[in-house]
């Protein structure tokens, strides 16, 4: 029997009250082919979200969807229109950078500042990892790997340095390598490090090789390096961003200018900057946040990062959107940890068209939510008679008759009766009586004697003519009262077939595969599941194209003037001055007998230097340079604190 399919309108309200219900778990799930409706479907959640003042962040792989998102956003009035930021990382005219080693000293001791150094350090790495496909158990058995990229990225996190500045620690014989290494916090890893210059160069390419190689392999791209390039405070802080209620639209498209790797790298860079700022804020100032990814195989580089946020994300109020293209694109398909964790996570799932293979692994959800052991296939049924009880009936008997008789007859008798009778007769009688005493006795003797004699003589005769004729007609009614007996017939189940679990799925896996694009299964674990037909995405600027240049244009002024932009010849002036301004308190401090921390460092000639490296202006004028970058020297003649 096909489903009934609930309205768009009424689909739209559950979907949307879900994203907002804090009792949903990790959030919500959508899968499906190609072309079934699951990035419409989230597109419209998106739109009503900022719509209604609920901030989100999209993360497009492929760039379509951002760029609808983007005109159907210029739609919207002005007050929601200026808390969402498009960002577009193949665009290299204005790079919206990260930082993704810093850690805010301000107001934390010192134990506080290296506990968090240790976690931004241990997540970089393994997004370093991660990035030549490595991920967290490429260290496991590679103690000097795990040495080397831990040291070097916590020199970067407490000097200030960004991941792309951490080249400068790779080229052991520059002087600028002999100063970097008193950045290092930790002694015996500072020792080690000032011992590779005047290692033997196969021992150095022994221990160092395997750090370089990854690290090289991760800024392989200009892009990467510009967006992990900046180090100053004007870049994408995401604690700002949450604060604000500020929606972020990541299109990540590669057009020509970004590889997969670099795609993979740069989102998961952007995502985990989101998850971190998330999990590491207190509960007093949390805000309820709506995380969509688009095509989330792309995002396995933070897998991990992603496990564990699944299982107590819902606590920090943001929830979790992932749209897939069932289990095609996950290594192992069915059998992928992350996929089975978000499956299990995520309380809310649209099933949309699927494939076979996939239709059956995604109907187990649905189908046994609603099995039921006693549901019955087939019934045999054979009828049979039963006496169910008695009745008085009254018999009636009708009857009817006629009769007609008619008899025409008659008799003649001749006959003739003779009689002689002769008699003789003689009487004699003799009476003696004699009585003695009282008792008396009485003797009578007669006799009689006589002659008779008769004659005669008769005759006689006789005719007799007769005629009969009779009609007759006569009816009779004879009731009478009986018990009769009343039968019911009713049909016996004799045989009964049950639902298997394998039967129940193959049917809804069988309806799965049936869906025409925009048709779901909605499905609440613990509450049930329902089938609908998903809202329509509308991008009315789409048959509008000067209309929707001249939205476009104004909005990329208005981007123009955030802060968190920069152009690439900025971000490379703006490392270029901070190192050499490092360097500069590097020699300060290392020239400086009052400084306890760090002795005086010998140049090349084994002479101690002097000279003070300070840093040159910059060619060109901006606004989002450091306010604590100066160019002069202390007046106290204290070095600068770092």
């Amino acid at each position: 029997m096909k489903p009934r399919f609930q309205k768009p309108e009424k689909m739209g309200r559950a979907i949307l009250a879900a994203t907002r219900d804090p009792n949903m778990g990790a959030g919500i799930m959508a899968s499906g082919v190609s072309g079934s409706g699951k990035t419409n479907i989230a597109e419209w959640v998106f739109v009503e979200h900022i719509k209604n003042g609920w901030p989100a962040l999209w993360f497009c792989p492929h760039g379509d969807s951002a760029k609808k998102l983007r005109r159907k956003i210029l739609m919207l009035p002005s007050r929601a229109r200026k808390k969402v930021i498009y960002i577009r990382a193949s665009d290299l005219s204005r790079v919206a950078s990260l930082r993704p080693l810093h850690v805010n000293r301000e107001g934390v001791n010192e134990y506080d500042f290296r506990a968090r150094v240790a976690n931004r350090v241990g997540h970089m790495r393994h997004l370093l990892l991660a990035s030549v496909g490595e991920g967290e158990s490429g260290v496991i058995g590679k103690p000097l790997l795990r040495k080397w990229t831990t040291t070097l990225l916590t020199i970067g996190a407490v000097s200030g340095l960004n991941v792309a500045d951490l080249v400068h620690l790779l080229n052991v014989n520059s002087p600028i390598f002999k100063l970097l290494v008193r950045l290092c916090p930790d002694v015996l890893a500072q020792a080690q490090l000032a011992e590779l210059p005047d290692m033997k160069p196969s021992d150095r390419e022994f221990e160092i090789s395997s750090t370089r190689s990854r690290l090289m392999a991760l800024l392989e791209n200009v892009a990467v390096q510009l967006i992990l390039g900046r180090t100053d405070n004007n870049v994408l802080n995401m604690n700002d961003v949450i604060d604000s209620g500020t929606s972020i639209i990541f299109d990540l498209a590669t057009e020509s200018m970004l590889s997969a790797e670099d795609q993979r790298m740069i989102a998961n860079l952007y995502l985990s900057e989101f998850l971190n700022a998330v999990m590491e804020r207190p509960a007093e100032s949390r805000r309820n946040y709506l995380c969509v990814l688009d095509e989330l195989p792309v995002f396995d580089l933070s897998a991990p990062l992603i496990n564990r946020a699944l299982t107590e994300i819902r606590k920090f109020c943001t929830k979790f959107w992932f749209s897939f293209q069932g289990s095609s694109r996950f290594p192992g398909r069915q059998e992928n940890e992350f996929l089975n964790n978000i499956i299990s996570q995520c309380r809310v799932h649209l099933y949309l068209q699927h494939g076979a293979s996939d239709a059956k692994f995604f109907a187990q959800e649905l189908s046994l939510s609603s099995f039921d052991p006693m549901r019955i296939k087939h019934e045999q049924k054979t009828p049979q008679q039963f006496l169910d009880h008695h009745e008085i009936a009254t018999l009636t008997d009708h009857g009817q008759n006629h009769r007609e008789q008619s008899t025409t007859g008659g008799s003649s008798s001749v006959g003739d009766s003779w009689q002689d009778s002769f008699g003789d007769s003689r009487n004699h009688s003799t009476s003696v009586r004699q009585q003695m005493g009282r008792l008396s006795e009485v003797v009578t003797d007669a006799r009689n004697a006589g002659t008779t004699s008769t004659q005669s003589h008769g005759g006689s005769t006789t005719e007799t003519n007769s005629q009969s004729q009779s009609i007759g007609r006569g009816w009779s009614i004879t009731e009478k009262q009986t018990l009769v007996p009343v039968y019911r017939t009713e049909m016996i189940t004799t045989s009964v077939q049950f639902f298997s679990s394998e039967e129940w799925n193959l049917m809804t896996a069988s309806q799965l595969t049936k869906f025409k694009p925009g048709e779901c299964a909605f499905y609440v674990r613990g509450l049930g599941c329902c089938w609908g037909q998903l809202p329509l995405s509308i991008d009315q600027l789409a048959r509008t194209p000067k209309s929707a240049s001249r939205r476009i244009a104004t909005h990329d002024e208005i981007l123009a003037a955030i802060p968190w932009y920069a152009t690439p010849d900025e971000i490379s002036a703006l490392r270029k001055r901070f190192r050499d301004q490092l360097i500069n308190q590097i020699r300060i401090a290392v020239n400086d007998p009052h400084n306890t921390g760090l002795s005086s460092l010998p140049d090349s000639s084994g002479n101690s230097n002097t000279q003070l490296i300070l840093p040159p202006q910059p060619d060109f004028e901006t606004k989002i340079l450091p306010e604590e970058f100066q160019n002069e020297e202390p007046d106290d003649g204290k070095p600068w604190e770092f």
